[in-house]
């Protein structure tokens, strides 16, 4: 698709950026401005689209509801992003996205500074043998490697299940975490930025991208090969 490009997600980027130094968003724009660097140096490449956005950091100094243990109540989000498209595929008929890894890592501090973990990533499905468990084609699912090797205390940690949820870009990870992680009480700001006209165009955006095409796997003509309802939402029986 000719929405795939460096100089659109340039100029969406440029515009976050500053964005969320202008509302005061508690996102470290350091990594994202690298990004942004990298990105304006292959503005006119022509070869398969790929971001790799790595390590970008949200500090949350306030409660986050629903924690346990309640004594934590400093938080630094770690979100990683990688996606490599290949518009050469046929947009109605195939999945784009040739390779994608989406990581979110939450550490918590107690007052005595005591570290907790706890991640999130967005996969998608590598069509194998059967699957054990139901694996929809893109899926939520918490626990992974962030974790492997930490001590969990009492805390029952399992992989499963894997929720289904569509595939998410730079923005609209970004988007999530503010939504999801960000509140509005103590970061007031966050509202003006979710109502800024120029916010929501690149949201907007991105929904085309990534998600007009996912959502029409429930239509009941859909013929799409990837986006099916087989795939997309595996435990819909038909």
């Amino acid at each position: 698709m000719s929405g795939w490009n460096y100089n659109s997600f340039y100029k969406n980027l440029s515009t976050l950026i500053k964005k969320f130094s202008a509302y005061n968003i508690p996102v470290e724009l350091g990594n994202l401005r690298k990004l942004e660097s990298a990105i304006y140096s292959q503005i006119n490449y022509n070869g398969k689209f790929n971001i790799d956005a790595k390590e970008i950091i949200i500090n949350i100094n306030h409660c986050i509801s629903g924690t346990t243990p309640i004594a934590i109540k400093d938080f630094i989000i770690h979100f990683d992003h990688y996606i490599l498209i290949d518009s050469t595929r046929d947009y109605y008929k195939k999945d784009l996205i040739e390779k994608y890894a989406f990581d979110i890592q939450i550490v918590g501090y107690d007052e005595d500074a005591k570290e907790y973990n706890y991640a999130w990533h967005l996969d998608k499905n590598i069509t194998s043998a059967d699957p054990k468990y139901t694996h929809p084609y893109y899926h939520f699912q918490g626990g992974g490697q962030k974790l492997e090797g930490m001590e969990t205390g009492e805390i029952l940690l399992i992989d499963f299940p894997r929720i289904p949820h569509p595939p998410m870009d730079l923005f609209l990870g970004l988007h999530f975490i503010i939504n999801n992680f960000i509140s509005s009480k103590d970061v007031p700001k966050k509202l003006d930025l979710l109502n800024d006209h120029d916010y929501q165009s690149i949201i907007i955006d991105s929904q085309k991208l990534m998600w007009d095409i996912y959502f029409k796997s429930f239509e009941v003509d859909c013929r799409h090969d990837d986006f099916n309802f087989k795939n997309v939402f595996p435990l819909y029986i038909h």
